[in-house]
């Protein structure tokens, strides 16, 4: 099994080499740049979140996202198998391995199996996450190529959250009793417990629906608040502004938000008592 480390640095050479000598760091958030500069660096944590797999015997996810960023930029985070962040010893490796020359990646690869026991022969199975840049699918893609040439299997969800990708993962290496690892599961989850949570006024339909104007940032979080809804019936109204229709991050969202300590430009046209509605 060691041809496939060779077959990896080979591919990596031919479809995703390193075209800059700029340092990349692994941090809470993972990695965040500019997207053009990430597509070794997707292809090099397609291959780790599958060697993480073989060495956890379970599930891991990757999630393509700049999250608050603005939209040119795109970034990555891998996912450990209870819905946690990676293990910080393995943000080492990953800022390791996404900055080592090409012609470096087989021998460090190899070095990464041996020093953390890697059985190159085992399963592993990616979850694959991102959300709506134009530049996440081309990066998607590179995960993708960097599972299947270290033998794993990827499992592609598309456009989902951050959460979302955090509770499949989680839901697949538990039992089924902390839910089902799709966006059925995901919703059905939250509904379910929102109702509890009112209790008997829900059961009775005494209870008063609430209502709530939401800033979705122009971004996967309003996509799938409009999905949500469909699960919470009238018991949760929802007005998302920003709801895709602009552009991701401009001038709303949570980290426009917290900067300028002012609210959202567009909050559904309504300026009056704006702060209440954040």
């Amino acid at each position: 099994m060691v041809g496939v480390l060779k077959a990896a640095e080979d591919f990596a050479v031919q479809n995703y080499p390193r075209k800059l000598d700029k340092i990349i760091q692994y941090g809470t958030a993972g990695f965040r740049t500019k997207a053009e500069e990430l597509a070794h660096v997707m292809y090099r944590m397609g291959i780790l979140a599958t060697l993480r797999s073989k060495v956890k015997k379970a599930t891991i996810g990757v999630m393509i996202t700049a999250s608050h960023n603005d939209e040119p930029d795109n970034g990555v985070k891998l996912v450990d198998p209870h819905g946690e962040m990676l293990e910080a010893s393995w943000e080492v490796i990953a800022t390791e391995l996404a900055n080592v020359r090409d012609e470096e990646l087989e021998v460090t690869l190899t070095r990464i199996a041996a020093e953390n026991s890697v059985d190159l022969t085992a399963d592993a199975t990616v979850f694959v996450g991102r959300d709506t840049r134009p530049s996440s699918p081309y990066l998607a893609k590179a995960v993708n190529d960097g599972i299947n040439v270290m033998q794993g299997k990827a499992i592609d969800y598309g456009l989902v959250s951050t959460p979302q990708l955090h509770f499949f993962v989680t839901c697949q290496n538990t039992d089924r009793s902390y839910g089902e690892p799709n966006e059925e599961g995901y919703y059905m989850k939250l509904a379910t417990a929102f109702k509890t949570l009112r209790g008997e006024e829900y059961e009775n339909g005494s209870y008063k629906p609430f209502s709530l104007r939401m800033d979705g940032a122009n971004g996967v979080g309003a996509l799938k608040m409009k999905s949500l809804q469909r699960y919470l019936g009238d018991c949760f109204s929802v007005t998302i502004c920003n709801d895709g229709s602009g552009k991701l991050n401009y001038q709303c969202g949570a980290d426009y938000v917290k900067v300028q300590q002012k609210p959202p430009q567009v909050i559904c046209n309504i300026s009056e008592n704006v702060s209440s509605l954040i």
